[in-house]
């Protein structure tokens, strides 16, 4: 829950995007210097406040889009954690949570239909979500969601890259027989397969941060809003 600037917005949204920006500006230096033109525009500080206004629009356009793409697997690993054939937390643990979590949402989550878990179970994590950054519980909340945030819009980047890389060499493969300087052409087509082999050795790391951060981001939630309640409640 973010009511005003801050680190998620440069985590999860300005960074990613920069990336992305940068992408497209590859591309854009690259065809202007195959039509002949200075490579690089003058950039100065008006352009560089502009980088960064779109590189936050488009950091938001992939978070969403993205988002959509792996919603029910980003939002079955705060379900998961309290299934009984789970490890991840004792028994008494996710006894406790669960009850805490009906106790104090008004949302039923046990002895309910298989067709209203994931909506139950996700109501209530959000609630408990709400709640934890309202009271200010965890200081460590907000920056593992952030982190979450960024290594989410990194993967994404990855992907992406690799699609516009491979669109990219496309491009400039049939270019090349129309081009008296083919030599350039294999250079930048090489630069491109660079490019894309860095993306694809990032994604498994991006992905494994990724996973990584989501935990701590749901573990920090369940463990404060039950602490909070075991503790007051005495």
């Amino acid at each position: 829950m973010q009511s005003k600037f801050n680190i998620y917005d440069i985590l999860g949204y300005i960074i990613p995007g920069s990336f992305l920006l940068g992408l497209f500006f590859f591309i854009f230096v690259e065809i202007r210097f195959l039509i002949g033109k200075k490579p690089f525009p003058d950039i100065g500080i008006g352009e560089s406040i502009l980088f960064i206004i779109i590189a936050y629009i488009i950091g938001h356009i992939l978070q969403s889009i993205f988002r959509q793409c792996i919603g029910k697997n980003e939002r079955k690993f705060s379900i998961e954690v309290l299934k009984k054939d789970n490890p991840r937390y004792s028994a008494e643990l996710k006894e406790g949570i669960k009850k805490t979590l009906e106790k104090n949402t008004g949302i039923k989550i046990t002895n309910i239909s298989s067709n209203e878990v994931e909506d139950n179970y996700q109501e209530a994590f959000k609630l408990a979500y709400f709640f934890v950054v309202q009271k200010g519980i965890s200081p460590y909340t907000e920056l593992y969601n952030s982190f979450y945030a960024l290594y989410r819009g990194l993967l994404a980047i990855s992907y992406t890259g690799i699609i516009l890389g491979i669109l990219n060499t496309i491009s400039l493969i049939i270019y090349l027989d129309h081009t008296t300087q083919p030599r350039i052409l294999i250079f930048l087509i090489s630069i491109t397969f660079v490019i894309m082999l860095v993306f694809r050795g990032c994604i498994p790391i991006f992905r494994d941060r990724f996973k990584l951060f989501a935990e701590k981001f749901v573990d920090s939630i369940y463990y404060s809003f039950y602490l909070y309640y075991i503790t007051n409640s005495h």
